[in-house]
């Protein structure tokens, strides 16, 4: 558990041979430190060194299941590995591994990304299970990316039904609209949202100092040290701007 965990904590610092060096001096590895080591690399666009510790994984008698699998395909799809990520999902099969709805929503992220939509529609079609909303969520972000507003329209409709309040989904469709210059229709959208009282839930992060959490989110302006955080902000700006226009000078 220690070694996963270190493992972990380098790949997502992005430490990668930190991460190698506590993976090596690991003698007794078990599914966890293999698969610590494998997100890992595929995190940080290593794909082809995550694909090559798969492949010592299996030499190594290890059974995969679907976790392993889904680091896998996530891999493949945030690189493009179009190939590579068939021949993942094909193994699933031969391994006796159970594919469910996030497997199906990966592999079609991954034609999505790599532009092959209508490749990606037949692949659904062949799903033995109903159509989740991952799927479909999935199909609806890589219309916005290749500019199918034909397509997406479809798409939504199924999702308006399959995920009824969520906000993020008409918002991806409104900007579609307004990408293609549809604004009537982006218009349409923002209006059928506050009729339906939909609202997309704004991204926020936070941190913890002290023992207290503290949560920042968009435009968020309810801290009670705003101004200090906001003078802060201001003064670091002027302080990168200064040191760049000194650097560009020199």
């Amino acid at each position: 558990m220690v070694g996963s965990d270190l493992i972990a904590i380098y790949g997502n610092s992005g430490h990668l041979d930190y991460a190698h060096q506590v993976f090596d001096e690991i003698s007794e590895r078990n599914i966890m430190i293999w698969l610590a080591m494998m997100m890992g690399s595929g995190m940080h666009g290593n794909p082809h060194e995550a694909l090559n510790l798969f492949s010592n994984f299996l030499k190594g008698g290890f059974n995969s299941d679907g976790v392993v699998f889904l680091c896998l395909l996530s891999t493949c799809s945030h690189v493009g590995l179009v190939k590579e990520g068939r021949e993942i999902f094909k193994q699933m099969e031969d391994y006796g591994v159970e594919i469910g709805h996030e497997h199906y929503a990966c592999m079609f992220d991954l034609y999505g990304k790599a532009g092959l939509l209508m490749e990606g529609v037949e692949f659904i079609k062949l799903m033995p299970m109903l159509h989740g909303k991952d799927v479909y969520g999935a199909l609806l972000g890589a219309c916005r990316m290749h500019n199918n507003i034909e397509l997406a329209e479809v798409v939504a409709k199924k999702l308006f039904v399959l995920d009824p309040n969520s906000g993020g989904r008409y918002v991806t469709l409104a900007k579609i609209y307004g990408d293609g210059g549809r604004l009537k229709d982006t218009a349409a959208v923002r209006k059928l949202m506050v009729n339906k009282n939909i609202k997309k839930p704004f991204g926020f992060c936070s941190i913890k100092v002290d023992s207290v959490v503290h949560t920042f989110g968009v435009e968020d302006a309810t801290h009670l040290k705003t101004m200090e955080i906001f003078d802060t902000l201001a003064n670091l700006d002027e302080l990168m701007t200064c040191n760049y226009k000194h650097e560009t000078h020199c």
